[in-house]
């Protein structure tokens, strides 16, 4: 009978090193499973911020208008003709080429443009992110020119030779 009381508790160890074994599997399972779900969580809020940072760019050059605004420039046609005229003489015009995040890449770009015979300019913008935090970037963009004709020749040469796309040109 002795030798069955020792193969009993032989089993029991045997059953308890086995549940041990299978807790430990399990727990590595779960802090893995957990670990990954928060890396991919963090992989998406990145995205999400730097989507976010290039609507940002994108936004910081269109017209900021608001309603009250658009209906103070409300003038009869006759002197919306007349104010044409006027400010058509005096108007310069540029245009918004590219954004970058940091200088080097944007003054490397100045510089090739440079080499291919089109005077680009570096601007520093600031915009705030979705958290408020400033973030500073950098804008390539053309000389001012006062024929928009000449401008809008200039910028097909570029998209063709560059590649870009939706280029907004500004009046000053």
């Amino acid at each position: 009978m002795e030798s069955s009381d020792k193969l009993i508790f032989e089993r029991q160890k045997v059953s308890i090193i086995l549940a041990g074994i299978l807790l430990m599997i399990l727990g590595a399972f779960l802090t893995g499973f957990f670990w990954g779900y928060r890396r991919a969580a963090n992989d998406v809020q990145i995205e999400i911020v730097k989507t976010s940072f290039a609507d940002q760019i994108s936004y910081a050059g269109l017209p900021q208008t608001t309603d009250d605004q658009e209906q103070n420039t409300i003038k009869p046609v006759e002197n919306v003709i007349v104010d044409e005229v006027l400010t058509a003489e005096s108007k310069k015009y540029y245009a918004e080429l590219i954004g970058f995040g940091r200088l080097k890449p944007a003054q490397l770009f100045a510089d090739k443009m440079e080499q291919k015979g089109y005077n680009v300019l570096i601007k520093k913008r600031t915009s705030k992110t979705g958290k408020g935090k400033l973030v500073s970037w950098y804008q390539a963009v053309t000389d001012e020119y006062s024929d928009k004709q000449a401008l809008e020749q200039l910028l097909e040469a570029i998209k063709q030779t560059e590649r870009l796309q939706d280029i907004k040109i500004k009046s000053i």
